[in-house]
């Protein structure tokens, strides 16, 4: 890795790391380039090159956010013997890791609220999210049955 390299992913991780600040602050809808610029300390230009526009870097973050979540869920039902109701206890334990997530919290409380420019944000959270609740089934032997839960909020 050249010296570039690794200021430009050193960038990355600074800018993912300032913009989840920024969202610990704002809702996703009021959230700026250039706020992400500011706390990130970077041009504009950068950060179109970089990350070519708003929806990447949220996709960064938000995506980091889930699997945080999903990970703490895994350990929740890691020694779960019972398969019948393991949907439903993933559904719930969903509800509230989520909801302990400030950021995951805000994201899911508008984001049947967002305007278009945010519809790729959301299908790739979505695939996102149903690929973390499937390993975790099929990690159980499970096989999942196609549940589709549209925000924190909802348990189907």
């Amino acid at each position: 890795m050249t010296n570039n390299d690794t200021q430009n992913a050193n960038l990355v991780r600074r800018s993912i790391e300032n913009i989840r600040a920024v969202l610990t602050e704002k809702n996703i809808q009021d959230v700026k380039i250039s706020d992400i610029t500011s706390v990130a300390k970077i041009s504009r230009s950068k950060f179109f090159s970089f990350f070519g526009g708003m929806n990447t870097l949220l996709e960064l973050v938000l995506t980091e956010e889930l699997v945080r979540s999903y990970e703490q869920i895994a350990l929740s039902i890691k020694n779960q013997e019972e398969k019948k109701n393991l949907e439903v206890e993933l559904s719930l334990l969903r509800i509230i890791y989520i909801r302990k997530n400030h950021i995951l919290y805000n994201y899911y409380k508008v984001s049947e609220l967002l305007p278009s420019r945010y519809d790729e944000l959301k299908e790739a959270l979505t695939i996102k999210e149903q690929n973390l609740q499937s390993d975790i089934l099929k990690e159980h032997g499970v096989e999942p049955n196609g549940l589709k839960w549209k925000n924190a909020f909802s348990v189907y």
